[in-house]
């Protein structure tokens, strides 16, 4: 099939200028002549693809306005067939390293306000006042102080300080129900009256004892010297805690006054206290 100007037919054209060498031209009978022949001696359009060996003409043999075709053509070819099918994931690839550390970011806002708690368990109670007792005051012969005479005990005596057996003067009482108390305790002691004879001292001690529902309840306590005029008081205190086990228990502080009376002589000992009774506990 020939070619002609003009045709639009998808065979491969080619241009009066290309040069074919070494084309085998027929002769009669057995001989065959060659000759080189240039491209104004083939006429335009007698040259076809069929005429021309696979690979005898290069990509640089054609000219460019067939290159330009050549090249229009593959990109209509590939536009039209699309993509090719999406190829396997590949394998997840190392991690990275640790990146470095951001600054810190800005403060957050205040949140709003919380709803209101609940109301907690009521505490245990503390320390309430239940006593406060001192020493009634005295008659005309104690001159209406809060004072009462003490007995006097012998301090080499078989009997020297408050005890079950002899639990000497009580000073000052109080009455508690069942619970835990903290119970402080003052005693206080003066002398009205010197020795006499020959005016020589004798020391005198005061000795109190804490009694709880008539038992001595702990250690005794001891003043200093009680000094022989009434112008001056010798005095101990404690305070203890005491846990009473049923309702309407006495609870008293009592003493003895220790000290020895020359031949002839005599000693008057006054004595008063006060009991201070807070609650720690309720009925147990």
């Amino acid at each position: 099939m020939k070619l002609t100007p003009g045709s639009r037919t998808r065979r491969t054209v080619l241009t009066a200028g290309l040069w074919v060498t070494s084309i085998v031209v027929a002769a009669s009978g057995t001989a065959f002549a060659t000759a080189q022949i240039t491209s104004s001696q083939i006429q335009y359009g007698t040259v076809t693809s069929v005429d021309l060996k696979n690979g005898g003409v290069g990509y640089v043999d054609i000219s460019r306005g067939a290159k330009l075709n050549l090249i229009k053509a593959a990109r209509s070819g590939i536009a039209a067939q699309g993509g090719g099918a999406s190829g396997a994931a590949g394998a997840n690839g190392l991690n990275g390293a640790a990146g470095a550390k951001g600054e810190a970011g800005a403060a957050g806002k205040d949140g709003a306000k919380g709803d209101k708690g609940d109301k907690g368990a009521q505490g245990d109670q503390g320390l309430v006042v239940v006593a406060n007792e001192t020493t009634p005051a005295g008659d005309a012969a104690h001159q209406n102080q809060h004072v009462v005479t003490v007995e006097r005990v012998d301090p080499n005596g078989a009997v020297s300080s408050p005890s079950n057996a002899s639990p000497g003067t009580k000073l000052v009482g109080v009455t508690l129900d069942k619970g835990t108390y903290l119970v402080s305790g003052t005693a206080q002691f003066l002398s009205l009256q010197s020795y006499v004879g020959n005016n020589s001292q004798v020391d005198d001690f005061g000795a109190v004892g804490l009694f709880v529902d008539g038992a001595q309840y702990g250690s005794v306590l001891f003043s200093g010297d009680i000094p022989t005029n009434s112008n001056n008081l010798a005095q101990t205190n404690a305070t203890t805690v005491v846990t009473i086990t049923k309702d309407d228990t006495d609870v008293t502080l009592r003493a003895v006054a220790r000290g020895g009376v020359e031949a002839g002589g005599q000693s008057l000992t006054w004595g008063g206290g006060n009991l201070l009774v807070s609650r720690v506990t309720s009925e147990l």
